[in-house]
């Protein structure tokens, strides 16, 4: 089939595997750690989020949308949608969409349930260092067709995939 210029459209390819997400984790160590020391701090991410996980985070860093009521025709009254983000949110919401768990602990050694109450009382460098690792994570996992059993991130740290059938 031909588009209205006579090209023929650009289809993408069919991804390998399952259309389906698998529950899969990964540990992903902080500050450069190694998860054979049982002393490193880590974050456990899902190996992959889902479509209605994308779409829930889309929405969550989406505060308001206006349009107004000439916007709805069609000689390009499109430019007048007014978007409101609140990109402060974006990086909280990413951790709690992908993160599964944690082994962090607050100041007297007593470990923090993660939670979003949990994600935005950290201290913003531990933030940020989450923040990372997490980007490094969905960086290899977008760059692959087929989920892996080991992720290399692009410090050349390697995460360890946590089975959810293990």
């Amino acid at each position: 089939m031909a588009t209205s210029n006579g090209r023929k459209p650009k289809v993408p390819r069919r991804p390998k595997g399952s259309a389906f997400v698998t529950e899969d984790t990964v540990k992903l160590p902080l500050w450069g750690g190694d998860l054979a020391d049982p002393n490193v701090e880590w974050v456990e991410v899902k190996q992959k989020v889902t479509y209605g996980d994308e779409q829930r985070m889309a929405n969550k860093v989406i505060d308001s949308m206006k349009m107004d009521a000439d916007s709805l025709e069609s000689d390009g009254g499109m430019d007048r949608i007014k978007i409101k983000l609140d990109a402060a949110m974006d990086g909280p919401y990413a951790i709690l969409t992908w993160g599964v768990d944690w082994n962090l602990v607050d100041g007297d050694n007593d470990h923090v349930e993660f939670t979003m109450d949990a994600i935005l009382a950290l201290d913003p460098p531990w933030a940020r260092e989450i923040e990372r690792v997490l980007e490094d994570h969905i960086t290899t996992v977008e760059g692959k067709d087929e989920p892996a059993t080991e992720v290399e991130t692009k410090t050349g740290l390697a995460a360890t995939v946590v089975s959810a059938e293990s």
